[in-house]
């Protein structure tokens, strides 16, 4: 079973905002300690300073809290379950799955779902594939919806825009190919 929660994204932003949050305060420091004449460019960076630390105390607030702890993305054998937000989940089994595109591009991921009824859901994961202005191919999402899919010929993975429209795009790609 693969599973994402949204405690995740909250969790890895106040990892990476513990070190810049240490340096703001220490510039911050260094500003208060080593200025006589304060003019608009220090008051600019002092805020900033101060900034990046209530960021991070944001997302940490927003990490402990228990509404945010929810299952956004689960692929298991039975099917895949897709929360975007707090209460628009839905889940489809396999049976009813006609394919599954990985929408990857340098600016981010997206996960399409289309079923046999035509009906197509939609995810974006770059939030959860995002690091340090890098956004990285969900690997591991797409190998565990390779070993759990009852089919293999479902699971595409697209180079695409993501711009461009799915409900016409993907479908129109589907039945040239």
């Amino acid at each position: 079973m693969y599973v994402i929660n949204r405690n995740k994204i909250y969790k890895l932003r106040v990892w990476l905002g513990i070190i810049p949050s240490i340096l703001s305060f220490i510039y911050v420091y260094r500003i208060l300690t080593h200025i006589d004449v304060w003019d608009s460019f220090s008051l600019f960076m002092t805020s900033l300073g101060f900034g990046y630390p209530l960021y991070t105390l944001y997302y940490l607030v927003k990490y402990f809290d228990k509404k945010n702890n929810y299952v956004v993305f689960k692929i298991d054998n039975y099917g895949i379950f897709l929360c975007p937000n707090k209460n628009e989940n839905v889940f489809i089994p396999w049976e009813k799955i006609k394919y599954v595109t990985f929408v990857v591009d340098f600016y981010g991921s997206k996960i399409a779902i289309l079923q046999y009824n035509k009906k197509s859901h939609y995810m974006s994961l770059t939030e959860y594939f995002f690091f340090l202005l890098i956004n990285f191919t969900p690997r591991s999402a797409i190998k565990a919806a390779y070993k759990y899919a009852d089919n293999i010929k479902k699971i595409k993975e697209v180079k695409a825009d993501l711009l461009f429209n799915y409900e016409n795009g993907i479908w129109d790609y589907y039945i040239k190919k």
